[in-house]
């Protein structure tokens, strides 16, 4: 998980710099206040004031470091106890509803042992999300952004294009002549310039 391997070789290490979510992080209490309400951070600290002063010296010093996937596992482990049992639930309410023994007979494969299966569905849909939502980073790759070039207009295109080159020109990672020789080709039937869109 730390080091997605990106070929199918078992024999080459894994090597990589581990995602920012993987790297352990030192809190104190106070940035634990920060992400609380204002209303129960406030009435914390006012807590906080009434204790002696070396268990507040305590308090002000207390950390703990931990990485940020363990307060993403602890949301999903608090999801897979409360919630997802409720899918199993259903799913027997569902057969009772239907004077059902099991779903043997209408889900090919299901029956008997996998019944006691149905909250993981609940949880799939609900680890997918929480993944896509909260974890993962986008990432833009050649093709996304080659699949968004091809559904612009020829005119458009031909303008990235000319941006592009403009840009990798002024970088100095394609000669300026391949520009010029551009500008030359396209003469006056094409415009260099933006739209107001």
């Amino acid at each position: 998980m730390t080091c997605p391997r990106k070929d199918l070789t078992v024999f080459k290490g894994l090597e990589c710099t581990p995602d920012e979510v993987y790297v352990p992080t030192t809190y104190g209490l106070a940035d634990i206040a920060a992400l609380l309400p204002r209303a129960l951070s406030a009435y914390l600290s006012l807590l906080a004031e009434r204790l002696p002063a070396a268990v507040r010296s305590l308090l002000e010093d207390f950390s703990f470091t931990v990485a940020p996937i363990q307060w993403h596992a602890l949301s999903l482990a608090s999801f897979a106890s409360i919630i997802a049992p409720f899918g199993g639930f259903f799913a027997s309410g569902f057969k009772r509803a239907f004077r059902m023994k099991d779903f043997g007979d209408t889900i090919p494969g299901h029956g008997g042992v996998t019944d006691r299966f149905d909250c993981q569905i609940l949880m799939a849909v609900f680890a997918y999300c929480y993944y896509y939502s909260y974890i993962s980073k986008p990432e833009v790759t050649l093709g996304d952004v080659l699949l968004m070039a091809t559904k612009l207009n020829d005119h458009d295109q031909i303008l990235l294009f000319g941006k592009m080159g403009n840009l990798l020109a002024g970088e100095g990672l394609i000669p300026e002549g391949i520009m010029d020789s551009l500008r030359r080709h396209l003469g006056n039937r094409f415009t260099w310039e933006v739209p107001d869109s």
